[in-house]
C-alpha cells in the first residue's frame, strides 16, 4: 500500500467516525465544543468567569469590567457579548447604562462553577473562596 493510499483510508475511517458521532443523539459534540470555546475562547473571558466565579464581582458595566480585567473596553465588550451568549452572565439595565451579572438561573452556569470546584479540589485549592449558585 502507497502512503497516499494509507493516508486515504485513514482519512475514510476518520469521516465514518464523525458521521457516527454526529447521528448520535445521547451527546451533542459540536454544542459542548462550541459552547467551551466560547466560554475560554481567551484569557480575558477565562479572567472574567474567574471573577464572578471567586465572587470578586456581582455585577460590572463594560468599562469597570475592562478596568478590573486589564484589557481595552472593545475586548470587555466581546468578553461580555460571549458570555451572554454562552449563558453564564446575564444582562440587566440599570437607568440608562447596562450592567452584566451572573446568570445564576443557568444549569450551565451551575455546570461551570461545578467543574471549577472539581478543578480547584484536584489542584489542591478546596479552600478557596466562590459565590454559590
Amino acid at each position: 500500500m502507497t502512503v497516499d493510499a494509507g493516508a486515504k483510508e485513514v482519512g475514510v475511517e476518520v469521516e465514518a467516525e464523525a458521521e457516527a458521532e454526529a447521528a448520535s443523539p445521547s451527546r451533542s459534540p459540536s454544542f459542548a465544543s462550541s459552547w467551551l470555546k466560547t466560554v475560554f475562547r481567551s484569557p480575558a473571558h477565562v479572567d472574567a468567569v474567574l471573577l464572578f466565579y471567586d465572587g470578586r464581582v456581582r455585577f460590572a458595566n463594560r468599562t469597570s469590567l475592562a478596568r478590573v480585567l486589564r484589557v481595552c473596553h472593545v475586548t470587555a465588550r466581546k468578553v461580555a457579548a460571549d458570555l451572554l451568549r454562552a449563558g453564564v452572565l446575564k444582562e440587566l439595565e440599570v437607568g440608562s447604562s447596562k450592567v452584566v451579572l451572573l446568570n445564576e438561573d443557568s444549569p450551565l452556569t451551575r455546570t461551570l462553577f461545578k467543574f471549577l470546584d472539581e478543578l480547584r479540589r484536584v489542584g489542591g485549592d478546596a479552600g478557596a473562596n466562590r459565590v454559590e449558585v
